[in-house]
């Protein structure tokens, strides 16, 4: 029970407050009573207060993945639209949307991670997935995430170079474009397996 600390104190204090009694003085029932009343009226009241902050906080939580899952999908739409439009409002658009869904994502908290295992596991879907699927841990999934979308706006930076490059191949075109189409499709398991476990993990206060 969440409010067991604030409790404990209050019975301490009303245990002290019984010590300090002459051993002589007659045993104050009364006074027993309205300390137990007011511990029992304290306890409910902290209880009430935090599971009232707790549902707000999970409110604010479950908005925030209704927004990401939102603008996931408008990232998702555009870059699989930029393939085939390839005009250069298109091109903006896209990159805007996907920089905007990495702020969602960017953190400055420290992780424990370290650089190469983050390389093996952004570089490798089921192992990312995988690693988002785990309970265990949140260790870096923010920041694998983030980098993974940063490394879709880089492709679809150089898709644009590509398209906008006479010397580039048709082939070359493809190829940048495949790979554009590529990380779009993981993308939709990436926020399926995540924001699916945050969803839970909101609904329970966490």
């Amino acid at each position: 029970m969440e409010c067991l600390p604030e409790l404990i104190e209050l019975i301490q204090a009303a245990t002290r407050y019984l010590d300090s009694q002459p051993v002589s003085a007659a045993f104050p029932w009364t006074q027993i009573i309205a300390m137990m009343s007011v511990i029992v009226s304290a306890a409910t009241v902290i209880y009430t207060v935090r599971g009232n902050f707790k549902m707000q906080n999970a409110s604010a939580r479950m908005e925030q993945i209704r927004e990401i899952r939102i603008i996931a999908s408008e990232v998702m739409d555009a870059g699989h639209f930029v393939t085939i439009k390839k005009d250069t409002a298109t091109f903006r658009e896209v990159i805007k949307k996907t920089e905007l869904l990495m702020l969602y994502f960017g953190s400055n908290k420290k992780i424990k991670m370290d650089a190469e295992k983050m390389d093996a596991i952004i570089n490798d879907a089921e192992k990312l997935y995988d690693y988002l699927r785990n309970t265990d841990t949140d260790d870096g999934k923010n920041t694998l995430i983030a980098l993974f979308l940063q490394r879709l706006v880089n492709e679809i930076l150089l898709f644009q170079i590509a398209v906008n490059t006479v010397e580039k191949s048709t082939e070359q075109k493809k190829e940048a474009s495949d790979k554009i189409t590529d990380s779009c499709t993981k993308l939709q398991e990436i926020m399926r397996v995540y924001l699916n476990f945050e969803w839970e993990k909101a609904k329970r206060g966490k």
